[in-house]
């Protein structure tokens, strides 16, 4: 340790195999090794790195920004195992205007660097983009050709459909060009309240010197720069630019949520994620993410608004100086106007990290019953069956799809229980099986990688004999609930062993989600059939109603309980009814609701023995 400098820079941990485990930066180079070496057990982590090292290497730089710069190229660099991993890296088009140039030309880019162009964005909405470069192509036409634009021996194609003004030949003088370049900036700046200011006294001065076709040119800019900038609305009472970044992290990535805004209006949003060995405070997070994203090119605006106060903040802000060429301001507003900003972004995080979660878990969930089941490849298709009855009545079956965690609804299917009211939940799931399979030659119809049986183990038997039978070799498993506060939740194998997984486990959590959905679509069925049969009974029942009477009321009502809810001048009102036959439907109606309640409650009743 004694050779190790007290200056800042940034140093590496090196494997026996000449691999990077981590790259750090320091302050000062000498104390921050020596904690890492001295405190190994800080996290989990460190301790790793500490094991696994061989050797330490370092780069002194003149200040920490440096040491700051020099970190984040290393990491790019080495993609070292124990650093955080970025999973976007996706740089948004910025728009680049070149004013350094006597006739400026306006490009698309990926990165904003120091030359004197302004750049505008980034757009994270590239439909947003391409209408607004259409705008300004066709009202504000500035040269599209590269190199130097006198060259030319004619006019290009761009000028004669009138997407260019023509610097080649000569036909717009650098004045007007330069006027057409400002009102370009006005646009892109979305200083859109100037630009209208400006087009619309020009338009009256052409007007007034009846020069009606520039008046008309006129007109139609001002059209499309109202269409472009309809319905924003000024969050700021000064129209600057924004960064507002929260932060927020999981057990495995961290999330940041990035809202663009530009001329005091939200114009965007950026979301980056890393990959975390363990979680984060959300300092840290701001010093790394705000590092990665100015860093690879996004243009610096001159007010940053962070949720956590970054734990790096002054170095960050020589960092931008650098980067930006001007001063830089990071903030952490607690009230007004910016803390409003900031509880935007964390609202739309907190969805962020929801959706990305939900992503996740489709992800892991056919992985996990992968590894669970043994399987060789990942069974990205489960079908699951299910049955639903009342007391053997109106019995259905229900198979419900999902591939790649999410569920595919054209696959969904519901069978009407064909073998009748008296045979058994294991010979409804057979029936099923069976007439799911005869249509498995149909491309529709392919079969899953998996079927899921809810039920237990004679219901697995019954699926895996139907299964055998068709000659086919799909895995097939089976839920069974729990059977006492002994016993957890069990599956039921394809080899007809049975498991009781820890109920964290998330194959267990996937199959459960799947399970769940195939039971809400099958009870769905039933219960529609219980009702399409009670309203059957109850309208053929009805003293005065006869087949036309009953089409006319299930036209009108189209469900039991839209019946009952009805009252007897809305009934009254039906043609061919009147007051007494809605009266005698909805006395009918309440008379058989009570007896069904009395019959419910006596079912239900404690049975009496002699001795009470």
């Amino acid at each position: 340790m004694l050779l190790v400098p007290r200056k800042p820079g940034a140093y590496r941990f090196w494997d026996a195999n000449d691999h990077v485990l981590y790259v750090g930066k320091a302050k000062n180079l000498h104390n921050r090794i020596a904690s890492h070496i001295t405190q190994p057990n800080e996290t989990a982590r460190h301790q790793l790195i500490i094991e696994r090292a061989s050797t330490i290497d370092w780069i002194v730089t003149p200040n920490e920004v440096e040491a700051l710069l020099l970190e984040d190229a290393l990491i790019k660099r080495h993609k070292p195992l124990f650093n955080v991993r970025f999973r976007d890296d996706k740089r948004y088009p910025i728009l680049r205007l070149d004013i350094a140039d006597p006739f400026p030309t306006l490009t698309v880019v990926r990165r904003a660097v120091r030359d004197g162009a302004l750049y505008f964005g980034p757009y994270t909405s590239s439909k947003i983009m391409r209408t607004i470069l259409r705008v300004i192509e066709r009202y504000f036409p500035l040269r599209r050709c590269i190199g130097n634009p006198i060259e030319r021996s004619r006019e290009c194609l761009n000028y004669q459909i009138r997407k260019c003004s023509g610097v080649c030949q000569g036909h717009i003088d650098a004045a007007t060009y330069a006027e057409t370049v400002r009102q370009v900036q006005l646009l892109l700046s979305g200083r859109n309240d100037e630009l209208l200011h400006t087009l619309e006294s020009e338009m009256r001065t052409f007007s007034e010197k009846l020069n009606y076709e520039a008046a008309a040119m006129k007109r139609d800019q001002l059209k499309a720069i109202r269409n472009i900038s309809g319905g924003r609305r000024l969050l700021l009472p000064r129209p600057i630019d924004i960064d507002v970044f929260a932060f927020t992290c999981s057990q495995t990535t961290g999330y940041a949520e990035i809202l663009l805004v530009r001329a005091g209006m939200v114009s965007g949003n950026v979301h980056l994620f890393l990959d975390l060995d363990e979680p984060l405070p959300e300092a840290d997070l701001a010093d790394y993410f705000l590092t990665h994203y100015y860093n690879n090119g996004a243009p610096v605006p001159r007010i940053i608004l962070c949720s956590h106060t970054p734990r790096s903040g002054g170095i960050l802000e020589d960092l931008l100086l650098q980067l930006a060429g001007r001063k830089v301001f990071i903030r952490h507003p607690v009230k007004g106007v910016h803390a409003s900003l900031i509880r935007l972004a964390s609202s739309n995080l907190k969805l962020q990290t929801q959706s990305d979660r939900k992503v996740r878990a489709a992800i892991e969930g056919p992985l996990a019953v992968q590894r669970l089941l043994r399987l060789p490849e990942v069974p990205l298709r489960i079908e699951a069956i299910d049955i639903s009855e009342s007391q053997g009545k109106y019995a259905v079956g229900s198979v419900v799809s999902f591939e790649n965690g999410v569920p595919q609804r054209n696959r969904y299917r519901r069978y009407r229980i064909q073998s009748g009211d008296a045979v058994s939940d294991v010979d409804r799931i057979r029936e099923v099986m069976l007439r799911r399979l005869k249509r498995k030659n149909l491309p529709e119809w392919s079969l899953p990688d998996i079927f899921l049986i809810d039920g237990g183990k004679a219901q697995h038997g019954a699926a895996s004999c139907v299964a055998e039978s068709a000659g086919l070799t799909i895995p097939i498993i089976a839920l069974v609930k729990a059977r006492n506060k002994r016993t957890r939740e069990g599956i039921f194998l394809p080899d007809g062993s049975e498991q009781q997984p820890e109920p964290e486990d998330p194959a267990l959590r996937y199959l459960d989600q799947i399970r769940d959905e195939a039971h809400r679509f099958a009870i769905t069925y039933h219960r529609e059939l219980r009702e399409r049969s009670l309203l059957r009974s109850v309208i053929m029942e009805a003293p005065g109603i006869g087949p036309q009477r009953r089409k006319i009321l299930l036209d009108r009502f189209g469900s039991l309980e839209a019946i009952r809810q009805a009252t007897v001048e809305k009934i009254a009102e039906l043609p061919g009814f009147g007051k007494t036959i809605a009266n005698h439907v909805v006395d009918f109606i309440q008379r058989t609701e009570r007896e069904r309640k009395n019959r419910d409650e006596n079912r239900s009743a404690p049975v009496k023995t002699g001795n009470e």
